[in-house]
């Protein structure tokens, strides 16, 4: 479309948004040629016009939420009656047009352009008037109806004359058809618009359509009799009629015209507040809280006192979680005609057992009618004294979860609470005492579960009594055949002693594990598990998320079985980083809030292979444990007692202050043999024998001297090259590895392999990178130098 030139043109103010969702909406200046340009294109959408239509109207307004605008200016970013300061443009949405009309009929600027819906058998589109003032929110929809009066006010969407109505930007199908025109003409003055009025302050002079008092009809038939809802918003709609809540709660916010009518005071029109059979009301003040909301006398009276309370609610929060629903059940609840209509209406209390004890008598209850509330108060009376409940909930600190500690009448035996003890419970309580919510009851049995905390392995542990004889140290070299010297049997004790630590410390730092290597059949994971005392898992599968971290509750030894979750593993760094945490972090099933989980659980590894490790730098953290030797006795000979008085001398030592950690003077020694072992057990890389062959053949005097074809013979030992006069390398470069050594094409080189044989190199003993050193036929380079002086 070309550039619009307008002999009309103007500045306007508009709040935009990125979606209906919007909850920051921002004013932005628009020139009036600019809005229009902007509306003069049209977003297309994917689907066609007949699969937009057959689609249910929550993926409709999903697909025509391309971002709008409210034609005025917005306070405080929230688009809320109350919150609109000015109107700049009208906006008028035709819903129920028979063609879309010429804008000749209006005698001033104004555009036109198709939305979604539209359909030239079915037309649907929007007018956009400027204004050559702003009006305020009163003024807005007096103006809009008289314009809409003026073409024909059937045609409009009867919530369209509302000031903080937002409007979408053009969108359309792909193959839907869009129409935007325009007119360009003086601006509208709205004060010739009310000027048509007698009184235009009078709602009662306002045109509507025949639809509107059929939809008011249809929303209280949807809302239904407020005098038939039950619980508290029913007692307060048969306690009070509208009248009578206007009267005792809200008498300086409205003035009775009539019976029928009253007068938003705040505002500036008058007979705004239409009172339908006492029982509803419906507002038609702009500025009114409840601006075109059909309410009834609860509703009336929550939205007038305690609307502020829902400033920073979510758009989509149900009423009934709103701040100012609360608000209003608590206003409700303490009225003294209302608690009068509760106890009439209440036809029985619920059955009491015992009502000469105390806690009975503490059980809060309606003033009036006796029954009992649904408190947290009261579930957690109950779950402490019940007789059939007393004592049988209690909080598992090892396990993070609710434990049923007696038998009750749908359960046989103890054990951790479930599904089918939360749907029992619940139903004991409303069978017993009529009440039930389920939010309420699970706090209250968290807290009360919370008071009667226990640690089952704290339990354990505090019941053993070492009786001085050592079993610790040898306990694997005993029953797995681990190799027996001095340190297995240290790295032993610090292991086991690690795990008493992360039961009384949790999350205590310890990022090692021991790693048994050894045949299948040997028993390794058996061991771990019959030494768990069943707080064990092999199931950690993954090293990612949630799903890790729920694996690891419950369990007190955790086994990487044949390291299946290393090796999975997309990078070595995230194996440590796992193994180097101290606490999980997670929103657990059901749970409200992401919660911290200090690690109260070491870690073993098993395998059967050899070298199961494949980084030499990351090697720190693994224990390998030789199991070649024949055991003296196997892991099923292994009896309760020997595990607990394997654990038994383990909380002596941790109680002795035994530290888990390697101290680099104190063990040199001990981390100076894993260092060789870790080495042994490390994946050796094919290129690494060649490389360290060709690092250590010692190079002629005239090596600089020579091209690449005579280096090479020399190292191939052609023409007799050993008999030269010699002298160590000194320093290397990786194009040399690739060009001298492997005969390649110095042009052909890349950095996988770059990176490949650096590392080799740089753990190779003797040698370390060094700074960019010059290389005869190579010019710079990355240099690796031997670390020790040689002589010449």
């Amino acid at each position: 479309m070309e550039k619009l030139q307008l002999q009309h043109d103007g500045a306007i103010t508009i709040a935009v948004g990125q979606n209906r969702k919007e909850t920051q909406w921002k004013n932005r200046g628009f020139s009036w040629t600019g809005f229009l340009s902007r509306i003069s294109k049209v977003h297309r959408t994917s689907e066609t016009f007949l699969e937009y239509k057959t689609l249910p109207k929550r993926k409709r307004d999903e697909i025509k939420d391309v971002g709008g605008f409210v034609g005025g200016t917005i306070q405080t970013g929230r688009r809320k009656a109350e919150n609109v300061r000015w109107r700049s443009i009208i906006t008028l949405d035709a819903d129920y047009a028979n063609h879309v009309p010429s804008l000749k009929v209006l005698h001033y600027a104004a555009a036109l352009y198709t939305t979604h819906s539209h359909h030239p058998d079915k037309p649907r589109f929007r007018i956009v008037i400027p204004l050559q003032r702003p009006v305020t929110p009163e003024e807005y929809p007096v103006v809009a109806r008289r314009i809409a009066a003026d073409i024909d006010i059937e045609w409009f969407d009867d919530t369209t004359f509302e000031p903080h109505r937002m409007m979408y930007w053009p969108s359309a199908s792909e193959d839907g058809e869009y129409t935007f025109m325009y007119q360009d003409c003086e601006w509208m003055n709205p004060d010739e618009i009310l000027a048509e009025y007698q009184d235009w302050k009078d709602a009662a002079q306002w045109p509507v359509s025949s639809r509107e008092m059929k939809s008011i009809k249809r929303k209280a038939k949807k809302q239904g009799d407020p005098l038939q809802k039950s619980g508290i918003i029913g007692a307060f709609c048969r306690t009070y009629t509208v009248s009578e809540v206007i009267d005792k709660f809200l008498p300086e916010i409205y003035e009775k015209v009539n019976e029928e009518r009253y007068t938003y005071q705040s505002g500036s029109t008058t007979g705004g507040l239409v009172i339908y059979d006492d029982t509803f009301a419906y507002s038609h003040h702009a500025t009114d809280p409840i601006s075109g909301k059909l309410v009834n006398a609860f509703d009336l009276v929550r939205l007038h006192l305690y609307f502020e309370l829902d400033v920073d609610a979510e758009p989509d929060t149900p009423v009934s979680k709103l701040p100012s629903y609360k608000a209003m059940q608590e206003l409700a609840a303490g009225d003294d005609q209302v608690k009068e209509t509760l106890g009439i209406e209440q036809i029985g209390l619920a059955k009491e057992d015992f009502e000469d004890t105390q806690w009975i008598k503490e059980l809060e209850r309606h003033p009036k009618s006796g029954i009992l509330l649904v408190t947290f108060r009261n579930f957690e009376l109950i779950l402490e004294n019940d007789p059939t409940l007393k004592n049988a909930f209690a909080y598992d600190e090892f396990n993070h979860r609710p434990f049923v500690r007696k038998i009750l009448p749908w359960k046989a035996k103890e054990g951790p609470f479930d599904n089918m003890d939360d749907a029992a419970l619940r139903g004991h309580i409303e069978n017993k005492y009529g009440i039930r919510h389920k939010e309420r009851l699970t706090d209250a049995l968290m807290m009360v579960s919370r008071r009667h905390a226990f640690h089952p392995i704290k339990d354990y542990l505090e019941t053993l009594k070492w009786d001085g004889i050592p079993r610790l140290e040898s306990i694997f070299i005993e029953y797995l055949g681990v190799e027996d010297h001095v340190h297995t049997r240290k790295l032993t004790i610090k292991a086991l002693v690690a795990a008493i630590k992360r039961i009384y410390e949790p999350g205590a730092k310890f990022d090692e594990m021991i790693v048994f290597k050894g045949k299948q059949g040997r028993g390794k994971s058996m061991m771990i598990a019959r030494l768990s005392k069943g707080w064990y898992t092999d199931s950690l599968d993954s090293l990612n998320g949630k799903e890790a971290y729920e694996s690891l509750q419950g369990s007190w030894l955790v086994e990487l079985a044949e390291l299946s979750a290393i090796k999975r593993a997309a990078d070595i760094e995230q194996v440590k980083k796992f193994l180097s945490k101290t606490m999980d972090r997670y929103r657990p099933p059901y749970a409200r809030m992401i919660e911290e989980y200090p690690r109260q659980c070491i870690f073993f590894g098993s395998t059967n292979t050899h070298e199961f490790l494949s980084d030499r730098t990351g090697n720190r953290r693994f224990w390998p444990f030789r199991c070649e030797d024949e055991p003296k006795r196997r892991w099923h000979q292994l009896t309760d007692d020997e595990i607990d008085q394997v654990w038994a001398e383990a909380l002596v030592y941790y109680h002795e202050g035994f530290a888990t950690h390697l101290d680099p003077e104190v063990d040199a020694d001990t981390l100076a043999w894993l260092e060789n072992e870790q080495h042994e057990h490390t994946e050796e890389n094919s290129l690494s024998g060649m490389i360290e062959e060709f690092l250590e053949k010692p190079l002629p005097l005239d090596w600089n001297q020579r091209d690449i074809s005579s280096r090479r013979a020399f190292l191939n030992e052609d023409f007799g090259s050993s008999a030269i006069e010699v002298l160590p390398r000194k320093k290397v470069c990786v194009m040399e590895v690739w060009t001298e050594l492997l005969g390649r094409d110095p042009s052909l080189i890349d950095k996988r392999f770059s990176r490949e044989v650096g590392s080799i190199i740089e753990n190779l003993p003797g040698w370390k990178r060094s700074k960019r050193l010059s290389f005869k036929h190579y010019g710079q380079q990355r240099a690796f130098v031997r670390q020790k002086e040689n002589s010449s």
